[in-house]
This record gives structure tokens, C-alpha cells and sequence, in this order.
């Protein structure tokens, strides 16, 4: 619930300060699929599968010139995996499978730059930040949930290019 209010009166404060004659400011939301790829080795059978959640918040656009401008953002984002394991790929006795659900929950910080090419065309690029706010686990054995462990308050940051 805190966090909530947190982002809730950050929203605010940005819409606020970012309205002038010269910006314009809007919501934006939509879909995500994310998930997770690396080295897996063929012998294990391992499947992971992306996870389809929303992401939602808040934009900007302060223009610069005639065809530069800045665009900050706030987003909340959910992200996430799903992975399988059968359990006879390691030896074991039993032939259980397990099924890791991972949730992320970000809030990010896109500080985009947009050249427009004309009126109708225009590329955006530049760095984004953002911070866990939330991350949960559940695993399951044959369709039962063994085990849920749950983190939060951490503020781990997260950073890249968008």
C-alpha cells in the first residue's frame, strides 16, 4: 500500500511540474512479454515461458527546437518468467515436476530523447532506470505449491538502453 501512495504522489508531482505552454503531457499503458534466454544444456529438460502482464504511467515532452525533444517517463511495469523442471532429468526417484513462477514489479524511469523526422515519423532513444519494487517466487511440485517467498523495499536499480 505504500508504495502505491509513493508512486501515486510521484505521479503527481511530475505532471505538475512538467506543464508549461511549451510541453504536453499524457498517460501511456500497455503489454508487456517478457522473459529470460541463456545456455541451457540439451540434456535437461528446462522450459521457460514468457510471462504477458501490463505496464502503465505517465509522459511528458518538453520540445527543444523544431525537431529535437525530451520526453521523461514514470512507468510501472510487471515482468516475469515461468520455468519447468522434471525432476527425472536429475536421478531422482520421484518423477515430479517443478514449476518456478518468478513476478518483477519495476518502476522506470525512461529519459528519452525524440528526433522527428517529419510529423508522422519519429525515433525515440535513451537511457532508462528503474527499481524493484517487488519480487515474487512461487514453486510448485505436480501442481502444488511447496513453497512462496516474496521481496520487497529493496530498491534494487535496474539500467539500460531504451
Amino acid at each position: 500500500m505504500k508504495i502505491r501512495i509513493f508512486v501515486f504522489i510521484l505521479l503527481i508531482l511530475w505532471l505538475k511540474t512538467s506543464y508549461s505552454q511549451e510541453s504536453k503531457f499524457g498517460i501511456i499503458g500497455g503489454l508487456n512479454y517478457a522473459g529470460v534466454s541463456g545456455d541451457i544444456d540439451n540434456r535437461v529438460n528446462i522450459n521457460n515461458d514468457r510471462r504477458i502482464a501490463i505496464h502503465f504511467g505517465g509522459f511528458s515532452n518538453f520540445q527543444i527546437n523544431e525537431r529535437f525533444s525530451f520526453s521523461p517517463r514514470i512507468i510501472y511495469s510487471s515482468q516475469g518468467y515461468t520455468t519447468e523442471i522434471n525432476s527425472s532429468v536429475f536421478s531422482l526417484e520421484s518423477n515430479s515436476v517443478f514449476k518456478t513462477t518468478n513476478r518483477f514489479n519495476y518502476l522506470n524511469f525512461p529519459l528519452l530523447f525524440k528526433y522527428g523526422f517529419n510529423n508522422k515519423f519519429s525515433i525515440n532513444l535513451g537511457p532508462q532506470f528503474g527499481f524493484l519494487l517487488i519480487a515474487t517466487s512461487i514453486t510448485e511440485e505436480n501442481g502444488q505449491e511447496v513453497d512462496k517467498g516474496s521481496g520487497s523495499g529493496e530498491f534494487k536499480l535496474d539500467y539500460g538502453a531504451a
